[in-house]
């Protein structure tokens, strides 16, 4: 388009778009070369000390300071950083290639999941580096238990039963009161009293996700923003029921053995129950990478990745008493399989 053409354009707002669209080709056509072709902008995922950014959650920085130390020892060549301005920062900042990794304590939700693909073109990696805690001491991300009134005498607890009170509109009927679920007497006749956090926070997300599959909470059920506050609203309640962070506790309340995912018996949520995958409210501690379409990951990101799963990386993992847990060997394997897969590109009409 010549820049007279462009001129007579603009004097017609309809058309104006054009103009617009056509910048970079005219100022190629006035250099005298073709227009260059489409290309990624290059990551900025470097401080200004020229130190590789790792971001995301605050609370894996322990974590990821004793890798990024340990990996730099191995790599002299290497400077790594770790900028931990929170999960909700880590996916626009790894989107526009502000960071090299995010990791984060939950999974991408939907409403990061249509920028992102917008955005990069390709569905993001998540690569599980550890399960999560068993209490949440020092703000780790935790694993999930199901707590009642200390009165309240459930002896467990499946997972559909646990969908059927906290949501409506389950397939096979919501549970309203405890006899529902076997209980007789004044209990039974207890109305369920659901606390919960809202959906679109981490663990409502999370709920929705994996126990609800999407179905809205019951009806009247008693909004609070932590797990601290959780319990406490269940405390106050006879018929109280909430999801919270695993391993707490607190006068008036109780946790409630969940029936196993593998086995099937009441389970109180055990290392060992985790890691055997058994657990039905076990979360991962993931890592998220930016990948181009049809491309695989940053060279750095996935060396840095086998070695957070290696031996040696799980070993730190593993290191730290109280904090998270390390996978076993074939968790692992399974996760190193696929830093060399190619980026799929995002599904269109996103």
């Amino acid at each position: 388009m010549r820049p007279a053409l462009c001129s007579f354009l603009k004097k017609r707002p309809a058309l104006a778009l054009l103009c617009l669209l056509a910048g970079p080709a005219l100022a190629a056509g006035a250099a005298g070369s073709a227009p260059p072709a489409p290309s990624q902008p290059e990551a900025s995922d470097r401080h200004a000390s020229g130190a590789a950014l790792i971001g995301g959650a605050e609370h894996a920085r322990a974590l990821m300071e004793a890798a990024n130390a340990a990996f730099m020892q191995q790599h002299p060549g290497v400077r790594l950083a770790f900028d931990g301005k929170g999960t909700s920062s880590a996916v626009p900042l790894l989107m526009h290639g502000r960071v090299l990794l995010a990791v984060m304590g939950r999974a991408m939700n939907d409403i990061e999941r249509v920028p992102w693909r917008k955005t990069v073109g390709a569905e993001p990696l998540a690569v599980r580096v550890a399960h999560a805690a068993l209490r949440p001491a020092g703000g780790l991300a935790t694993h999930l238990g199901v707590y009642v009134h200390a009165g309240n005498p459930l002896p467990a607890l499946s997972v559909e039963q646990l969908a059927r009170m906290l949501s409506t509109g389950h397939p096979l009927g919501d549970f309203s009161h405890w006899s529902q679920l076997g209980l007789t007497g004044p209990q039974g006749q207890q109305r369920i009293a659901v606390c919960a956090t809202p959906e679109y926070t981490g663990f409502g997300d999370w709920l929705q996700k994996h126990v609800l599959q999407g179905r809205p909470l019951a009806a009247y059920t008693q909004q609070r923003s932590n797990s601290a506050a959780l319990l406490e609203c269940v405390a106050q309640n006879a018929g109280g029921v909430a999801v919270a962070a695993l391993g707490m506790q607190r006068e008036g309340v109780r946790a409630v053995p969940l029936l196993g995912l593998v086995s099937g018996q009441p389970l109180q949520g055990t290392a060992q129950e985790v890691t055997a995958q058994d657990w039905p409210l076990a979360r991962p501690l993931l890592v998220y990478v930016r990948r181009l379409p049809g491309q695989a990951a940053d060279p750095l990101a996935r060396d840095y990745l086998r070695f957070l799963l290696s031996p040696q990386g799980q070993a730190l993992v593993a290191a730290r008493s109280g904090g998270y847990l390390p996978l076993t060997p074939e968790q692992a394997q399974a996760e190193l399989r696929k830093l060399d897969e190619a980026a799929p590109a995002a599904p269109k009409g996103d």
